[in-house]
C-alpha cells in the first residue's frame, strides 16, 4: 500500500485569498458533503478548478482599478504600481547621465513622416477631434501673433489650478498616477519659474494645490509608497521655493507632522510583527 499526497496530483489553486472576508475559500454548499469515491473525487476537482477561475478573474478586476480599499482606519495600504513606476524619481537625473550616448545622434538622410502625438504614459495619436488644438495652415502663415490663443499650461497643471477651487486632490493624485516617471519629473520641474514655468503667483498656487494633495493622500493612508516618492521628489526640486514662501511653509510643517505620526504608528506596528516573529522562532515547543 502506497501513500501520496492528491495535492502533487491535482491542480492546486495557490492565488491569493478574496477581497471579502465574507467569502470561503471553498463553496459550503450541501453538495460538496459525499461518500467518497470517484464521482466525489471529480465533483471536487471540478470546484476547485471553478473557484480558481472565479479568484482569478476578482484578481483581475482589483488590478485594473489599481486602488486598494483599506480594511480599517488604521491600516496603510499600498499601490499595485510595479516599482519601477515610483522607485526611481529622485534619482532620475543620474541615470539619464549615465544612460547618456557617446557619440551625437546622427541626422537621417531623409527626414522621416511623423505623426503629432499626445504626451502621456501611452502614445496616442492626434485624432480629428483634437486638430483644433495644432495650428491649422493659414495661422501658421500669419505673422499675427495671438496672444489670446497661447495656452502655456499643461493638462497637469489645469488640473492644478482647477483642484485648487474644487478641491478634489484626488485627481491629481489619478492623473500622476497615470504618468511615466520622465513625464512626472518633467511635470514637477515645470511648476517652478526658474525651470521655465508660468508666474510666480501660478507657480506657487499649483504648487500649493500639489503639496496639499499630497497631505490630504498621506492623510487617507492609501498608496504609502507612491505618497513617499512623489513627496520626496516635490521636496526635492522645490525646496527653496518652499522655505520663500509662507503658506508653503505652513503647508510643508502639516506634512511633517502628518509623516512623522504615519510612520511612528507604522513603525510599531513593524516592531511589534518584528517581536512576536522572534519569539515564535525562539520559543521552545512541548
Amino acid at each position: 500500500m502506497t501513500w501520496g499526497s492528491t495535492c502533487g496530483l491535482t491542480n492546486l489553486c495557490t492565488r491569493r485569498f478574496p477581497s471579502d472576508p465574507s467569502r470561503g475559500i471553498l463553496d459550503p454548499s450541501p453538495s460538496s458533503c459525499q461518500t467518497p469515491g470517484v464521482t466525489g473525487k471529480r465533483e471536487r476537482r471540478r470546484r476547485r478548478g471553478d473557484e480558481c477561475e472565479d479568484m482569478e478573474e476578482e484578481e483581475e478586476g482589483e488590478e485594473g482599478e489599481r486602488l486598494v480599499t483599506p480594511l480599517g482606519e488604521d491600516l496603510v495600504t499600498l499601490s499595485t504600481l510595479p516599482k519601477s513606476r515610483w522607485s526611481n524619481l529622485q534619482n532620475l537625473d543620474i541615470i539619464k547621465k549615465r544612460n547618456r550616448p557617446l557619440e551625437p545622434p546622427k541626422q537621417p538622410k531623409a527626414t522621416p513622416f511623423f505623426l503629432p502625438t499626445l504626451a502621456g504614459l501611452v502614445p496616442e495619436f492626434v485624432t480629428r477631434g483634437d486638430e483644433g488644438d495644432i495650428p491649422n495652415v493659414e495661422a501658421a502663415a500669419s505673422k499675427i501673433l495671438d496672444l489670446g490663443k497661447l495656452e502655456p499650461l499643461s493638462p497637469f497643471q489645469r488640473t492644478l489650478e482647477d483642484t485648487c477651487v474644487t478641491r478634489d486632490y484626488a485627481a491629481v493624485i489619478d492623473q500622476i498616477r497615470g504618468m511615466s516617471p520622465s513625464t512626472i519629473d518633467k511635470e514637477f520641474r515645470s511648476l517652478s519659474p526658474e525651470a521655465g514655468g508660468h508666474t510666480h503667483t501660478h507657480s506657487e498656487r499649483q504648487l500649493l494645490c500639489l503639496l496639499r494633495a499630497l497631505l490630504h493622500q498621506l492623510r487617507s493612508r492609501r498608496e504609502f509608497e507612491l505618497t513617499q516618492a512623489y513627496l520626496g521628489l516635490a521636496l526635492k526640486l522645490h525646496s527653496r521655493a518652499i522655505s520663500q514662501s509662507q503658506q508653503l511653509t505652513a503647508v510643508a510643517k502639516e506634512l511633517l507632522e502628518t509623516q512623522a505620526s504615519s510612520w511612528q504608528q507604522l513603525q510599531e506596528d513593524l516592531n511589534m510583527a518584528g517581536c512576536l516573529l522572534a519569539y515564535f522562532k525562539s520559543a521552545t515547543v512541548y
